[in-house]
């Protein structure tokens, strides 16, 4: 309590006194900004009023040569510009003339330009849509995007760790809300907790009841992958792991022993058989929402 104190009164003292003085990310900054190519340039119309100095919060111009600019400090603030009575003060990369920042027509139009773009660009998908699976009882789509706050606690309770936060797979609209990936941890059928959690009812409560007929997705079977349908051996592991005897063998033709096929209307896309099935890399067999 009595360092924070101290910083506090050091801070109302020196103006920034943490930023400048004991931030590490400060100092980490300060060491990378030598090689920046944005500089803060003087002209000759400089009266050495030394307004610059003294609205500078960093302390980067110094008070006895105002064209002089300690690169380590400075941030870029613009305050030294916006004081200078002469307009003798701007910034500019190397070798370019001092701007003030004022942008021309070509700026403005190529800022909405980009900006648009970023726009799109946020908006679009890298995966489609059905490799998406959200947890059990989420609102639809559109409505748990505006609803989810992207707090995380859903991930945090999910005793599998098969919620992960979604990246940019499904747009930037969609950056760190909460998806299920079986192949890292399936849901559990006696689970409720991401439902008891969610603050905001994107993801609404059930009871473990409830739960058996939530469908998050349906499992589907990739037999050119699938060591019983596509390499002729055996494998019952899918079958096994299912809690909810979605997983059904049927003889594989023109071979001696059974693959699998799902059933449907039982399956609630919970994850186990993907999880558990022992091809590596993608599973052969695997969750999809709209399937």
């Amino acid at each position: 309590l009595a360092v924070f104190a101290g910083i506090l009164f050091l801070n109302i003292a020196v103006p920034r006194f943490w930023c400048r003085h004991l931030c590490p990310l400060g100092a980490f900054l300060g060491l990378t900004s030598r090689l920046g190519l944005l500089r803060r340039r003087v002209g000759s119309s400089c009266t050495s009023c030394m307004l610059c100095a003294s609205a500078c919060p960093m302390g980067a111009i110094p008070h006895d040569d105002p064209t002089l600019t300690r690169r380590e400090r400075c941030t870029f603030c613009g305050r030294c510009v916006s004081v200078c009575p002469q307009h003798a003060v701007g910034f500019s990369f190397k070798g370019g003339r001092a701007s003030d920042f004022l942008p021309s027509r070509r700026a403005f139009l190529t800022s909405i330009g980009l900006g648009t773009f970023v726009g799109l660009l946020v908006r679009y998908k890298l995966v489609p849509p059905s490799d998406l699976i959200r947890p059990p009882n989420s609102l639809p789509e559109g409505e748990f995007l505006e609803r989810c706050v992207r707090c995380g606690a859903c991930m945090m309770v999910c005793p599998t760790g098969g919620l992960q936060p979604t990246l940019l797979e499904e747009g930037g609209e969609a950056l760190w809300t909460p998806r299920l990936v079986p192949r890292i941890g399936p849901c559990e059928p006696e689970c409720t907790l991401c439902g008891q959690v969610c603050p905001t009812g994107a993801i609404r409560p059930f009871s473990p009841d409830e739960k058996r007929s939530l469908k998050l997705g349906t499992a589907v079977v990739y037999r050119d992958r699938c060591l019983a349908w596509g390499w002729g051996k055996a494998c019952l592991v899918c079958d096994e792991a299912c809690p909810y005897d979605a997983v059904e063998l049927v003889p594989v033709p023109g071979k001696d022993l059974e693959g699998p096929v799902v059933d449907y209307g039982r399956c609630t896309g919970c994850g186990a058989c993907e999880h558990e099935c022992p091809v590596p890399g993608q599973a052969a067999i695997r969750v999809e929402r709209g399937a």
